[in-house]
């Protein structure tokens, strides 16, 4: 090796290995074909420009480094991340949604559906997606958006839809979908509060903090506002399972809910605003249960505002009609992308559902006809998984059969599983 280039052109080398076995293993249901020949496009291409490379253009060798990097470092992820690391149901699911929201008109060349690859990581905060190219990167035929679970919570699938969030993350990735989620969602947010401007936003930091300074007023501005859109899409996309997965999580994790982080506002706020949202949707007024399940719903809500402290009047942004209006924005979107926004289910199917669990059976709507003939009903794999977070509440107020979280989300991710057998069978 007797030089910067002949270095980047062994890593080539490297990559072109590492990727000749990343398809050995079992990755789960996202296509493993189209991720491989997508990243062997993009080596290609890189290949190509270290060919060609001047040895005296710095700029140009230091940006072909950081390509190589990023994809040696993706392929990484992906290799090391096999099934059972991971709910392979819930990934499938998540990426359909996931999908729908992020297909856009061909741009620069690339194509309109994005590749959602699962990979898994160690520790709490392990659940992230990574965006890792821009509209018009060069090497890109279509857009990669690693989702990423936390091991240690591969069968927590009542936690995952907290990746709902980071869906929201790569929708502001792309250019036109940014525009879209600034004008329709964060316009009305900003209306008259703290983040009228980046001097009001300012102006509220130094007083609260006495004095403290953001190191980029800038940066965090957006990253604020960015951090409570993608909550809003995180709500819409799954219902109460986010705002329980969300409060559960980030109690855990930030329990004090007051810190001035530069990349994300104090979490305090983010559970005022979702619970504002709630109410204007009417969600804990949507579902009626009756008998033994009476007041299940009630506790769940409680159960969930009880997990933080209560808001203080300055971290209160905004006002109902903001949140109403940010909302409907956004519900004018994802009407664009097939309804995508979660529909609160039927007040006795879904307290079937909730039986099933309760009697440690994955929950379904099947029953054989009179003629002996499986009678199956499709169920949004959303509403079993809000199922298993009444039926974990119900537990602990005595209102249940004695079940441990972990065999609830067990059963959940059984029932996700039986419900894509169900979906092809019906689809036959």
């Amino acid at each position: 090796m007797d030089s910067p280039v002949a270095f980047l052109k062994i890593e080539c080398e490297n990559i072109e290995h590492l990727l000749d076995d990343s398809l050995r293993y079992s990755y789960g249901h996202f296509k493993s074909e189209e991720f491989y020949k997508e990243c062997c496009s993009r080596l290609g291409l890189l290949k190509k420009y270290v060919n060609e490379l001047n040895a005296d253009d710095l700029k140009r060798r230091q940006h072909l480094a950081y390509k190589l990097s990023n994809l040696s470092a993706l392929i990484s992820r992906i290799q090391r991340s096999k099934l059972g690391e991971f709910s392979w149901p819930f990934a499938k699911a998540l990426q359909e949604l996931g999908t729908k929201l992020c297909q856009e008109a061909p741009f620069g060349g690339l194509e309109s559906n994005p590749i959602f690859p699962i990979s898994a990581e160690g520790g709490l905060y392990s659940y992230k997606i990574f965006n890792e190219q821009a509209d018009s990167d060069p090497i890109a035929n279509k857009k990669i958006f690693n989702i990423v679970f936390p091991t240690s919570l591969k069968d927590q699938v009542l936690l995952h839809p907290i990746l709902a969030h980071e869906i929201g993350h790569a929708m502001f990735s792309i250019t036109v979908k940014k525009k879209s989620l600034i004008d329709t969602v964060r316009s009305p947010l900003v209306e008259n509060s703290i983040f009228a401007s980046v001097s009001d936003f300012s102006d509220w930091v130094k007083a609260v903090s006495g004095g403290k300074v953001l190191p980029n007023f800038d940066d965090s501005y957006d990253s604020w506002l960015e951090e409570y859109i993608c909550d809003l899409i995180g709500l819409v996309l799954f219902g109460p399972s986010f705002i329980a997965a969300h409060r559960v999580l980030l109690t855990s994790l930030k329990p004090l809910g007051t810190d001035l982080e530069e990349d994300h506002p104090p979490t305090l706020s983010r559970y005022c605003l979702l619970d504002q949202a709630v109410e204007i949707l009417g969600w804990k007024q949507s579902i009626k249960l009756s008998g033994s399940k009476k007041g299940l719903l009630t506790d769940f809500w409680t159960g969930i505002e009880a997990l933080s402290e209560p808001v203080p009047p300055a971290l209160k942004f905004f006002d109902d009609q903001q949140v109403r209006e940010a909302l409907s924005g956004l519900n004018s979107l994802f009407d664009q992308s097939e309804s995508v926004q979660y529909d609160m289910p039927d007040s006795s199917k879904f307290s079937s559902l909730i039986d099933d669990l309760d009697n440690s059976v994955p929950p379904s709507i099947s029953s054989i006809s009179k003629k002996g003939e499986p009678m199956n009903e499709s169920i949004d794999f959303r509403s079993i998984i809000f199922a298993g977070w009444i039926t974990w509440y119900g537990a602990n107020t005595g209102k249940l059969a004695d079940h441990s979280f972990l065999n609830i989300n067990r059963l959940c991710n059984l029932s996700i599983l039986q419900q894509e057998a169900i979906n092809i069978w019906a689809n036959k």
